[in-house]
């Protein structure tokens, strides 16, 4: 049947009209996060994937030349502080030699043994007394703890030619 009389628009509360918007809008709200949550899972996965793919792959060429040569530059360091460690100090030996020589003598041959704490001389005196006062300006000194005279010659253009040695105290070369 046709009504002829035209009915108003039916109102609806303002309760109903806030909860179809409230319902809207939670659909809408759910929707985009759900799009969201879709988008992020699938990146991560990717990355996972490229994380994965890494791993498996395991180092290259280049990154294994390149661990060679730090582990061999630190074994070198440390081969040269250790040695750095063990150096002794030779100056004394000749601070000493420079205070102490004679003017009439002269060592063409020096030979400095830290470990076993020794001065080798070759030397040429001009003659035996001078020698004797060389051996005795060493003796009056208090660094060297034995002194030895090894050889002794005479020279063939006049003079000595003599080989002494020094025996030093332990820290004199430290």
């Amino acid at each position: 049947m046709v009504d002829i009389i035209p009915k108003a628009p039916r109102q609806y509360s303002l309760i109903s009209r806030a909860a179809f918007v409230l319902a809207v809008s939670s659909f809408i709200l759910t929707l985009g996060s759900f799009l969201i949550l879709w988008y992020l899972q699938g990146r991560s996965a990717s990355v996972l994937f490229d994380v994965e793919e890494r791993l498996t792959a395991g180092r290259t060429q280049e990154q294994n030349a390149l661990e060679a040569n730090v582990f061999s530059s630190r074994t070198r360091l440390q081969d040269f502080s250790s040695l750095l460690a063990l150096r002794k100090n030779f100056l004394p030996a000749f601070l000493f030699l420079e205070t102490t020589v004679h003017p009439n003598v002269y060592f063409p041959g020096v030979s400095v043994n830290a470990a076993r704490q020794t001065l080798e001389l070759r030397g040429k005196a001009t003659s035996f007394a001078v020698l004797d006062e060389q051996l005795a300006i060493f003796e009056a000194r208090e660094e060297p703890g034995a002194i030895s005279l090894t050889s002794l010659r005479l020279s063939e253009t006049g003079g000595v030619d003599f080989q002494l040695g020094i025996q030093f105290p332990p820290q004199f070369f430290q």
